[in-house]
């Protein structure tokens, strides 16, 4: 219900819209959206014979990525799982930010506040979880998200803790794939990705 709602209030060409909510015959909730066709970034990335290849164009479809993210933030949401599995790039090179299962409503104040404009604070997006007589359903000290892409707050379990700034560091991790072949934290024997992730531990990601 969540995505649902989320995905129905935002309007970008970078954002599978939303057509309907509503309850199957036995409670069970659906929505519906539009199908994307294409193929997702990480399978595009995958069929490189080297990193040198078509970066030119992977750079373009990442400035496109960013151009939709940076719209989601004004909105005040965020994404909570970005990676190269979650953008879908279709035929004609156009990139949509897909699988909005892990995103939040951030709480006024703070960050939130800062990048709203007075315009976009007339439209600012409201679900079932947003309002003041709830919060989020998600819980401090879990681990949302995709180990290799997160930010060292993410890893950490420190939900309360997450801004758009989560989402600007998986941003950068999948610009460091698609620069050096690998995203940040690359599993290795005795080293825990969830671990390295949460010490921040780039060195290996930099060298490269």
């Amino acid at each position: 219900v969540e995505e649902a709602q989320i995905g129905g209030q935002l309007q970008h060409p970078g954002i599978d819209p939303e057509y309907e909510l509503g309850l199957m015959s036995d409670e069970r909730p659906y929505f519906t959206m539009k199908l994307v066709k294409g193929h997702t970034l990480a399978k595009l990335l995958a069929r490189r014979k080297t990193v040198a290849e078509d970066r030119a164009r992977f750079l373009s479809i990442f400035e496109s990525v960013c151009q939709t993210m940076a719209y989601a933030h004004s909105k005040g949401v965020i994404h909570r799982d970005l990676k190269p599995a979650n953008v879908m790039v279709g035929s004609f090179g156009e990139a949509q930010v897909v699988d909005w299962g892990l995103s939040k409503v951030l709480g006024r104040g703070g960050v939130a506040d800062e990048v709203l404009t007075q315009d976009s604070a007339l439209s600012v997006i409201e679900t079932v979880r947003s309002g003041p007589q709830t919060g989020s359903d998600s819980i401090v000290g879990n681990v949302l998200g995709t180990p290799p892409y997160m930010s060292p707050e993410q890893a950490r379990g420190e939900v309360e803790q997450l801004d758009e700034r989560t989402d600007v560091f998986a941003l950068g991790a999948i610009l460091c794939e698609l620069l050096t072949g690998a995203p940040p934290y690359v599993e290795r024997e005795g080293r825990n990705v969830v671990q390295m992730a949460a010490m921040a531990e780039l060195d290996e990601a930099r060298a490269r």
